[in-house]
Formats: structure tokens, sequence, C-alpha cells
């Protein structure tokens, strides 16, 4: 008994891969999610089997949501600036991350508003950022960010001539890197057991909020972190 976990987690990577190379409304995520369905019900009905369905707190959730990709909305990222003022910069799909060398940081966010296009990215100094994603203060945040909007996506001046020749040359279908207000960037969540509420419907919870929710689960103290107390409340029995 005491060597039993009180935590076990698994991850089922299908969804997510089906979503990336095909896109989030694909025949091919429909089968992902058939897949994983059946093997949740396996789970659960394996735990009922042997008595533990009313005795186990099962927690079921997205990491993020999956937006469709249009290939043809593509953004030269490293077109809108002269890469000799900058440090380092990093590149994904949705962001620009942009690290100018020292007392280039003007110059760089100049060129940069002259050329981009409102449209289809959104461009920030670092203290710029909103408020509730908390990066204007952390060391890891580049001075510089490029973030893109849905369905528009970054890709660099190499890519260019492939692009050109085959527009299906840029593999993705799907990605999850924009704004997290967005709403295919929502996930889902499921709880059931003896420690949740039945039949409880929240509007809207972070995962963040979800820690304090877990570690109250299992009997731990959390560390300091700034999710919603109040999602104690919304889904824990008295």
């Amino acid at each position: 008994e005491a060597e039993r976990p009180r935590v076990i987690t698994l991850y089922f990577s299908d969804v997510d891969s089906a979503g990336h190379n095909y896109g989030p409304r694909s025949e091919q995520v429909a089968q992902a999610l058939a897949e994983v369905d059946a093997e949740l019900t396996y789970l659960v009905q394996t735990l009922r089997e042997r008595g533990q369905a009313e005795q186990v707190n099962l927690i079921i959730s997205s990491d993020h949501g999956m937006a469709e990709v249009d290939q043809r909305k593509y953004i030269i990222a490293d077109e809108l600036f002269d890469g000799s003022l900058t440090q380092n910069v990093r590149f994904s799909r949705e962001i620009v991350s942009i690290f100018p060398k020292e007392g280039r940081e003007e110059l760089l966010y100049q060129q940069i508003a002259e050329r981009y296009n409102p449209e289809q990215m959104r461009l920030y100094r670092k203290h710029e950022l909103p408020e509730r994603f908390q990066h204007q203060h952390h060391v890891r945040i580049a001075p510089i960010i490029l973030l893109a909007e849905q369905p528009w996506i970054f890709v660099r001046r190499s890519l260019l001539p492939g692009l050109k020749a085959d527009p299906s040359f840029f593999r993705a279908r799907g990605s999850h890197g924009y704004d997290n207000t967005e709403p295919d960037m929502q996930g889902m969540l499921i709880a059931y057991g003896p420690a949740f509420k039945q039949q409880a419907t929240v509007a809207q919870l972070s995962m963040v909020d979800f820690y304090n929710v877990m570690a109250r689960v299992v009997g731990l103290t959390p560390a300091p972190n700034q999710g919603d107390p109040r999602a104690l409340s919304l889904l824990l029995r008295d």
C-alpha cells in the first residue's frame, strides 16, 4: 500500500499529431479522437471491473487547442528586419522573438514598424505585451515580439523557394501558438471521481487554476502560484 503511486499520468499524442499533420477538422483527427476515446473507455471499464471506479479521481484534459493553418497565408519573418542588427532570433510558426544587439533595439523596432502588416501580425515591445501574458518582466522574453494573427504563419526566407514551387511544401496543417484568447486555442477538461462535484460545468478555467485543484485532491500543499483559488469551490465537493 505504501508503494502505490498517488498520481499516474498518461499522454496520448494521437490527436495532437493528427491535428498538426492534417488539420483539426480532418478525418484523420476524427479517427485519432475515436482511438483515444476507445483507450479511455478501456481504462474506465477496467477500473469498474476491479471495483475502483468510485475510488479513483480521473482527470482528462488537453494542453491546448488547435487552429487550421492556411498555407497560402505566410509571412516571411526575416524580411521584416535587418538580421545583422540582431543578437538572436527565435522563430516559430506563430511567434518571432527578436533579441537586438546592444544599442540597436530602436532601429530594429522602427524597421519592423514600417514593414509589417497589422492585419497579419501584432508587433510588441516587451513592456507592451498584454498583462494577461504575464511576460513583461521575465528575462527570457525578447525585447521585440511578433505575434501572428490566426491563420497566418511565420516562415523563414530559406523556405521561400519550396513554398513558391509547391504550396503544400509547408507540412503543418494545424498549429497552436496563437493568442490564447482565440476560441480555437481553448482546451477541454473533464474530471470525475469522489473528489469532484457531479454534473458541474465551469465556463472557463486556466490550467494554472487547476494546479491548485490537483494539489488538493492528492493532499499536497501547492507551491506559490497565480491560480484562482475559486476553482476549488467550483469543482471540488465540500
